[in-house]
Order: C-alpha cells, then sequence, then structure tokens
C-alpha cells in the first residue's frame, strides 16, 4: 500500500506524545492564568472550537501552529513558553 502525501493538506510536525501532553498543559495554565475561558478564548480566534481546544489542552488533539501563535499572541504570552517543561506543584 502506497502513503499518498497530499499537497492540499498541511504537513504536522512529528511531536512526541509527552511534548503533546506539555504544550496542552501549558496553553491550559497560560489561559487560567489570563482567566480566560476557553468559550472566550474560543470568541478570538477564527477558527478555532472549543471542542479543539479542550481536546488540545488535554492532549488528545491538534492545533496547527499558525492557530497556537494566535492563541499565545491573544493571552499574551511568548510562542516557546508552550514548549517549557510543565511543572505541577501540589500543596498539601
Amino acid at each position: 500500500m502506497k502513503t499518498v502525501l497530499r499537497l492540499d493538506e498541511p504537513i504536522r510536525q512529528r511531536i512526541s506524545l509527552k511534548d503533546k501532553i506539555n504544550r496542552g498543559r501549558q496553553l491550559k495554565f497560560s489561559r487560567e492564568y489570563r482567566q480566560v475561558s476557553q468559550s472566550e478564548l474560543c470568541g478570538q480566534i477564527k477558527g478555532l472550537s472549543q471542542s479543539n481546544l479542550s481536546r488540545f489542552e488535554k492532549g488528545l488533539g491538534y492545533l496547527s501552529d499558525e492557530v497556537l501563535k494566535e492563541i499565545m499572541v491573544a493571552l499574551n504570552f511568548p510562542f516557546k513558553w508552550l514548549d517549557v517543561p510543565y511543572i505541577q506543584i501540589k500543596f498539601n
């Protein structure tokens, strides 16, 4: 069976599951830090649905780098913040 590359589809960057989950957590942290709901954020980004954003934040979905850049601009965070390792601190 041949693999066919469709030219009308964007080539998705290969990213590890660990990095994908990290990006979702960082995005969720950024959004919550700015006190913006998923619905509010989706209203600011053309073509972004709340369900896609939710899936991405859980590490289950995909968002293009272009959409992620728009989101990070809207949240006033640098794009590279998504690749900073997420550290969860638990308080007893």
